[in-house]
């Protein structure tokens, strides 16, 4: 999500200029990322959780605005899909925030050191290294306050924990970055279907016609073929409901357009005329 190696405040390694990374955290995240880089200057675990909150914030928002590009896509394949339009679009999100993971395992180590890419890999196991960064070993600031339970101690801020440490604090991290998105995208989902709930498609009464034989005595109109009319308005008055579920305050004039490009349903007559 975020450039990677933009806070590092080990002193042997000091950060490049971070304007134009500052600039497009408060572009796309506004007061918090003010909030955030207006408060660097606090201890280490306090920045890294700050920025590490950002990210998530951050990711949250792109959660969101694809949750809402993959409804519209389940509104538009209604009829073709096995499941509901909200749940659709809520399982593929819920992919795409697990593979979120390894992301996030990588921006921990690089926004606390500048890992050496001066020399080529050789063979699989160096190339391994580039990639994954395995022999990096975690700061002990990731583990103390505000970030983890561990008391702040300023002389031992960038002491190294051992492998195994190391890998379960980014297990932890990481583990709770991935539940705070789930939790998340379920709220948004369920406001979405709360949307739909509020909306329900019942039955449409057609009026009576009068019916009419054909010279093999079979009845013809509306009433020969009940279920096929309800049918229709009923797929209709749902697409419509999941329409004002990503925009409550559609109008008329905006909920017609939609069905008509979407191309999900078609249009009465005097509608499409009227467009």
């Amino acid at each position: 999500m975020f450039a990677s190696g933009v806070w590092n405040q080990q002193p042997t390694n000091p950060a490049t200029d971070l304007d134009p990374y500052r600039k497009y955290l408060v572009a796309a995240i506004g007061d918090r990322a003010r909030e955030v880089i207006a408060g660097s200057n606090q201890t280490p675990p306090a920045v890294f959780k700050a920025y590490l909150d950002l990210y998530r914030i951050g990711l949250i928002a792109v959660i969101r605005s694809l949750f809402e590009e993959a409804l519209q896509i389940g509104i538009a394949q209604w009829l073709i899909l096995k499941l509901h339009p909200v749940e659709w679009a809520t399982s593929h999100l819920r992919i795409l925030i697990d593979e979120e993971k390894s992301s996030v395992q990588l921006w921990i180590k690089r926004v606390c050191d500048i890992q050496d890419y001066s020399n080529l890999p050789e063979g699989d196991e160096e190339l391994d290294e580039v990639m994954f960064w395995k022999t990096w070993r975690a700061p002990r600031l990731i583990r103390m306050n505000p970030v983890g339970s561990t008391r702040y101690d300023e002389e031992t801020v960038w002491k190294r924990e051992d492998e195994s440490t190391s890998k379960r604090l980014l297990e932890t991290h990481c583990k709770m970055f991935v539940l705070s998105c789930h939790s998340d995208l379920e709220k948004v989902a369920g406001m979405a279907e709360v949307q739909l709930a509020k909306r329900p498609i019942g039955p449409v009464a057609i009026a009576p016609e009068k019916p009419t034989e054909t010279n093999a005595g079979h009845l013809t109109g509306p009433n020969r073929t009940p279920s096929a009319s309800l049918d229709y308005r009923s797929e209709l008055k749902r697409a419509v409901s999941l329409v004002l579920v990503i925009n409550p305050s559609a109008t008329d004039l905006d909920i017609c357009r939609r069905l008509d490009a979407d191309g999900g349903v078609d249009l009465p007559l005097a509608l499409t005329n009227a467009g």
